[in-house]
């Protein structure tokens, strides 16, 4: 009998672990209202629904991401719960629909649906940014106080009937529709290594005839206060990117990036962060028919060593592009240095002339690699050979 108890008891931890690893779907709600005082803007008024919607989702993936850190014997406040919540979230769902009221107000309604996965969390990772962590509890924190300021502002303005009064209670709701826009627009498309990268909601224009999308993106080192601010194009139907221009800053000085400029399309490599402001992007204008790369499978190629570094170089197997008439084949590469992090490119394989087009940015256009005969360039060579000689 006791046996059989500990048999039960067992599988019941195991059926727990699995239960706190499984990926777990959340729907989510959040409202505005518009029309129940001054004039507001509709895009703010949307993205004040979104906003609400994501807290709500964050605070029920917050119940799972605070099973998993006390499985790994973390203890986390509940603000470092928010941050981590908002980290793994993936939107699958995120629809803001208008509706009428019956008094004449427009009340915006997100649907937001999520999926987190807590294999996907790479606690330690996170917490140790520790900057990161604080400047994003402290970013929430505003936009939930200037939501709170607005409705206060709102509420204000119905009771008040002197117009001189209604007048300075509209700039007030008008600064804060300003600072709200800049908080959520600071809101990254990820944070890593004390980069926070951010897409300015304002600036994106989608023309569906052409299927292009434009918008800006921001990049801040909140550490050493620099960054720059990157004018990108998106071409859903090829899955490409075009690099308009790419404006730097340091110590209040602008000046223009090397390489800031294109003038051709660039595919869009896996896991880059080209790829990340495709899929925040296609969330945002709720595109679900697109050619956003499968999941990466990285094979490990080749190591080169340098006295203060290390680079390993992969190759992507799960998004290759075979011409069997040419003999050539398009891949991803990946360079991960211990130095710098993560380095992706765009290769062309040309099995006929036994040779490696990499895509330089600075020149913008492909370069024969394997000119240099460097033992790291025939490793790629040699397991792209194998992967070209075993697809179908």
């Amino acid at each position: 009998m006791k046996k059989v108890i500990f048999m039960m008891l067992t599988v019941l931890i195991i059926l727990s672990g699995t239960a706190i690893a499984m990926e777990q779907t959340i729907e989510a709600t959040g409202m505005y209202l518009i029309g129940d005082g001054p004039d507001e803007n509709v895009a703010t008024a949307k993205e004040r629904a979104r906003v609400e919607a994501k807290r709500v989702a964050a605070e029920k993936a917050g119940v799972y991401v605070e099973s998993f850190s006390k499985s790994q014997n973390s203890v986390l406040t509940k603000d470092e719960i928010n941050v981590v919540s908002a980290q793994i979230m993936r939107v699958i769902r995120d629809e803001v629909l208008p509706q009428v009221t019956p008094d004449g107000h427009i009340l915006y309604t997100c649907n937001l649906q999520v999926s987190v996965n807590t294999d996907n969390i790479d606690l330690k990772k996170i917490m140790e940014d520790r900057i990161a962590v604080e400047k994003n509890i402290e970013l929430e924190k505003k936009i939930k106080e200037l939501q709170e300021q607005n409705e206060q502002l709102k509420k204000k303005y119905k009771e008040t009937t002197d117009n001189l009064t209604k007048d300075v209670i509209s700039g007030e709701i008008k600064s804060n529709e300003k600072e709200f826009l800049t908080a959520v627009t600071e809101l990254p498309v990820y944070t890593r290594n004390g980069w926070k990268v951010g897409i300015d909601v304002s600036s994106i224009k989608y023309n569906g005839e052409s299927g292009i999308i434009s918008f800006n993106t921001s990049e801040n080192n909140i550490i050493r206060g620099n960054g720059c601010v990157e004018y990108l194009k998106i071409k859903i139907s090829d899955n490409t990117y075009f690099s308009v221009d790419t404006i730097g800053y340091d110590n209040g000085q602008r000046f223009s990036f090397k390489a800031g400029k294109g003038s051709n399309w660039r595919r869009i490599e896996p896991d880059s962060r080209e790829e990340k402001y495709q899929q925040v992007i296609y969330s945002y204008l709720g595109i679900k028919s697109n050619s956003v790369n499968r999941p990466p499978k990285w094979e490990y190629a080749s190591t080169l060593n340098f006295s203060d570094s290390s680079q390993y170089y992969y190759l992507d197997t799960n998004n290759v592009e075979i011409s069997r008439d040419t003999g050539t084949m398009k891949v991803f590469t990946k360079c991960y240095s211990t130095k710098y992090g993560d380095n992706y490119n765009d290769m062309i394989y040309d099995f006929t002339n036994k040779k490696i087009l990499a895509f330089f940015t600075e020149s913008d256009r492909y370069v024969d690699i394997t000119e240099r005969a460097m033992q790291y360039d025939w490793d790629l060579y040699n397991l792209g050979k194998r992967i070209f000689d075993s697809k179908d």
